[in-house]
Protein backbone atom coordinates (compact mmCIF):
# COMPACT_ATOMS: atom_id res chain seq x y z
CA UNK A 1 0.00 0.00 0.00
CA UNK A 2 1.67 3.26 -0.90
CA UNK A 3 0.93 6.39 1.67
CA UNK A 4 1.11 9.76 1.23
CA UNK A 5 1.29 11.73 4.98
CA UNK A 6 0.68 15.49 4.31
CA UNK A 7 1.02 17.72 7.11
CA UNK A 8 1.12 21.80 7.80
CA UNK A 9 3.45 22.29 10.77
CA UNK A 10 6.44 24.89 11.39
CA UNK A 11 9.78 23.91 12.19
CA UNK A 12 9.75 22.28 15.33
CA UNK A 13 5.77 21.29 15.36
CA UNK A 14 4.01 19.15 17.63
CA UNK A 15 1.95 19.02 14.16
CA UNK A 16 5.35 17.73 12.09
CA UNK A 17 5.99 15.14 15.07
CA UNK A 18 2.81 13.42 14.76
CA UNK A 19 3.24 12.99 11.45
CA UNK A 20 6.25 11.11 11.52
CA UNK A 21 5.36 8.59 13.97
CA UNK A 22 2.13 7.97 11.98
CA UNK A 23 4.63 7.28 8.73
CA UNK A 24 6.53 5.75 10.84
CA UNK A 25 3.79 3.05 12.35
CA UNK A 26 2.69 3.17 8.26
CA UNK A 27 6.31 1.51 7.07
CA UNK A 28 5.81 -1.06 10.17
CA UNK A 29 2.89 -2.13 9.09
CA UNK A 30 4.48 -2.36 5.80
CA UNK A 31 3.49 0.75 3.81
CA UNK A 32 5.55 2.80 1.39
CA UNK A 33 5.07 6.18 2.85
CA UNK A 34 5.72 9.53 1.69
CA UNK A 35 5.48 12.60 3.63
CA UNK A 36 5.03 16.18 3.00
CA UNK A 37 4.69 19.70 4.69
CA UNK A 38 2.21 21.64 3.18
CA UNK A 39 4.28 24.67 4.55
CA UNK A 40 7.24 24.29 2.77
CA UNK A 41 5.30 24.04 -1.04
CA UNK A 42 2.65 23.35 -1.88
CA UNK A 43 1.30 19.67 -2.99
CA UNK A 44 0.72 18.87 -6.61
CA UNK A 45 -2.90 18.08 -7.52
CA UNK A 46 -1.23 15.16 -10.48
CA UNK A 47 0.40 13.30 -7.58
CA UNK A 48 -2.97 12.98 -5.69
CA UNK A 49 -4.57 9.54 -7.20
CA UNK A 50 -0.78 7.98 -6.91
CA UNK A 51 -1.67 7.13 -3.74
CA UNK A 52 -3.95 4.37 -1.64
CA UNK A 53 -4.33 6.46 1.23
CA UNK A 54 -3.77 9.71 2.76
CA UNK A 55 -2.78 10.68 6.31
CA UNK A 56 -3.81 14.55 6.95
CA UNK A 57 -2.42 16.12 9.62
CA UNK A 58 -2.96 19.92 11.01
CA UNK A 59 -2.59 22.42 13.48
CA UNK A 60 -5.76 23.64 15.27
CA UNK A 61 -6.05 27.30 14.85
CA UNK A 62 -9.17 28.69 17.12
CA UNK A 63 -11.07 25.61 15.34
CA UNK A 64 -9.62 26.19 11.81
CA UNK A 65 -7.31 24.12 10.37
CA UNK A 66 -4.36 25.44 8.15
CA UNK A 67 -4.91 27.38 5.29
CA UNK A 68 -2.14 25.33 3.14
CA UNK A 69 -4.46 21.81 3.94
CA UNK A 70 -7.63 23.70 3.09
CA UNK A 71 -6.13 24.54 -0.22
CA UNK A 72 -5.15 20.73 -0.88
CA UNK A 73 -9.01 19.81 -0.02
CA UNK A 74 -10.45 22.37 -2.31
CA UNK A 75 -7.58 21.50 -5.00
CA UNK A 76 -8.94 17.82 -4.52
CA UNK A 77 -12.16 18.86 -4.31
CA UNK A 78 -12.52 20.28 -7.27
CA UNK A 79 -10.64 18.15 -9.22
CA UNK A 80 -12.42 14.70 -8.50
CA UNK A 81 -14.76 14.65 -10.96
CA UNK A 82 -12.79 16.16 -14.00
CA UNK A 83 -12.84 13.21 -16.47
CA UNK A 84 -9.52 10.98 -16.69
CA UNK A 85 -9.04 11.61 -12.93
CA UNK A 86 -9.01 8.97 -10.25
CA UNK A 87 -8.66 9.47 -6.22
Amino acid sequence: MKALVLFHSQQYGNTGKMAEAVAEGLREAGCTVSVHNANEERYPITEYPEYDMISIGTPDYFSYMAGTLKTFLDDWYIQRNKPGYTG
